[in-house]
Formats: structure tokens, C-alpha cells, sequence
């Protein structure tokens, strides 16, 4: 459908639903070695680009001609997808003049303002807030966000190793666990070990 640039109502239904399926598909498969997160990435941005492109034509209409409950629906899933696409790309800053272009009814929905805050942090290196709004998201962002988390931990631990390079400074890796939003102290050794990096 991504293909044949189908423009009705319907069509943004199935491609949205694509979108997702995607999105999730990158977070649960990512560690299988037949897994091409290259190729899902590029078919999750197609459908992004088409979905952009069909929310803003279909808005209006929308709006002016659909019964109430069906513009609400709309404006609900049109905030869900803008948000789910702002946290998946949160390294490009024409992401974030997407949600600064959006009508005032998306932009200032919840969930757009709750991804626009991890997209600050992201973009500030606030790692600590960073991981702490992740665990804010609904399901389908925090999938979209898992694409960062090997990147924004690498950084963390390169400012933490900085910040902490004096032999009197050391940085427990039980709090190290929980600012980068591991799993186990186990995971912040292995973590560490992997890159290098010491800790108590």
C-alpha cells in the first residue's frame, strides 16, 4: 500500500497498523541473527512518511464532517502515531518540527507531551531524565524508544567515567542499575565490562 500511495481513510488504518507492527517487530526481534533492522527501519519510516502525509490530508475532513466520537478517535490515534514517531526518531531534529507543525488539538494531547520531554532530554544528553520518562511511555513508545538505549547508555557511561574519574569517586553499580533503567546490577557489570568501564 506504501507502494500504490492509496489516500482513502481505510488506507491509513492498514498503514498504521504496519507502522506498528514494525515498530514492535524491531523490539522483539532485534537480537535474532535473520533479523534486518535495517530493512524494518526503512519500511517503518515508509510508512511514517505515508501516514504523515495522510493524517494531516484527512484532518480537516475529519473534523468538519465525522461525528464527534469518530474526530476524537481520529485526533487520538493521529497523537499516538506523532508521538510513536518522534520517540523512533529521536536523532533527527526534523522529527521534532514535525510535532512543532502539528494543530494545537495533537501537539498538546498527553502523549505528544510526554515524548516531546524524552525528545528534549535526548537531544540535551540528560540521560538520567532520559530513562526516567521512558518508563512514562505507553507500550508501543517504549518500543520505539529501545532502539536508543545502547547509544544513551554508551554516552551515560562515557560522562559518568569522566565525572567520575578521580580514584575517591566511585559510582555504585546498584544506583548505575537503576539510572540507566537495567534490569539487574548484573546487567550494569556486564554493561560495564563490555565497554570497559569500572565500578564498585
Amino acid at each position: 500500500m506504501t507502494i500504490q500511495r492509496l489516500h482513502c481513510v481505510r488506507s491509513l488504518g492498514i498503514v498504521r497498523q504496519c507502522f506498528i507492527y514494525f515498530i514492535y517487530s524491531e523490539y522483539r526481534l532485534c537480537q535474532s541473527p535473520h533479523f534486518s533492522l535495517h530493512l524494518t527501519a526503512g519500511l517503518a519510516q515508509r510508512c511514517a512518511s505515508q501516514l504523515i502525509q495522510l493524517y494531516a490530508q484527512h484532518y480537516n475532513v475529519m473534523m468538519d464532517r465525522a461525528p464527534w466520537a469518530e474526530a476524537a478517535s481520529f485526533q487520538e490515534d493521529w497523537a499516538e502515531f506523532a508521538a510513536c514517531h518522534l520517540i523512533y526518531n529521536l536523532d533527527l531534529v526534523e522529527a521534532g518540527y514535525h510535532i512543532l507543525s502539528l494543530p494545537p488539538e495533537i501537539r498538546y494531547q498527553n502523549v505528544v507531551q510526554l515524548s516531546w520531554r524524552v525528545f528534549l532530554a535526548h537531544r540535551h544528553n540528560n540521560y538520567v531524565r532520559f530513562f526516567q520518562l521512558v518508563q512514562q511511555l505507553p507500550q508501543l513508545l517504549a518500543c520505539a524508544a529501545h532502539r536508543h538505549f545502547t547509544t544513551c547508555r554508551r554516552k551515560a557511561l562515557k560522562v559518568m567515567c569522566t565525572a567520575y574519574s578521580s580514584r575517591n569517586s566511585r559510582f555504585p553499580v546498584s544506583q548505575l542499575s537503576k539510572v540507566l533503567a537495567l534490569d539487574s546490577t548484573e546487567n550494569a557489570a556486564s554493561l560495564c565490562a563490555y565497554h570497559g568501564k569500572f565500578y564498585i
